[in-house]
């Protein structure tokens, strides 16, 4: 993505782990809490002495756009939920961009976010899936 001739790049933190597991039925649901975004992963462009009242901030929650990934295993793994998470984020802060012509990206990043994974096991084959309970992403305008 480009803005205002500088590369944005943006990445998501790392899982920080796995919470609480539930088994029944030859069901295994979990929930996984990430960490805050690392420095490094997060555009930071804004000059200490711009006026406040000038900035424009959005925010907006990513679930809806990251959707489900399915497979027969390997769900539950922090790299399947970021990637799915870093497509979503992408085209929403390439849409912010887009839509906000002329002003200069301050600062985009993500928060920490929520995601769930469930293991299946139906008439001895295995299948598993997993979805963004919250992805919260932010982008800051001048």
């Amino acid at each position: 993505m480009r803005s205002k001739g500088r590369t944005v790049r943006a990445a998501l933190a790392g899982i920080v782990g796995v919470g609480i597991g539930l088994s029944s039925l030859g069901t295994t649901q979990a929930v996984a809490q990430e960490s805050a975004p690392a420095r490094e992963f997060v555009h930071n462009a804004a000059p200490a002495d711009l006026p406040d009242d000038r900035i424009e901030r959005f925010t907006g929650d990513l679930r809806g756009a990251i959707g489900q990934w399915t497979g027969v295993r390997s769900c539950s793994r922090a790299r399947r939920a970021t990637e799915a998470r870093k497509a979503a984020y992408e085209r929403w802060i390439g849409q912010q961009t887009l839509a906000r012509r002329g002003k200069t990206l301050l600062v985009a990043g993500v928060g920490p976010g929520q995601w769930r994974f469930e293991n299946r096991r139906t008439d001895g084959r295995r299948s598993c899936k997993g979805w963004y309970q919250s992805a919260p992403a932010y982008a800051h305008f001048y």
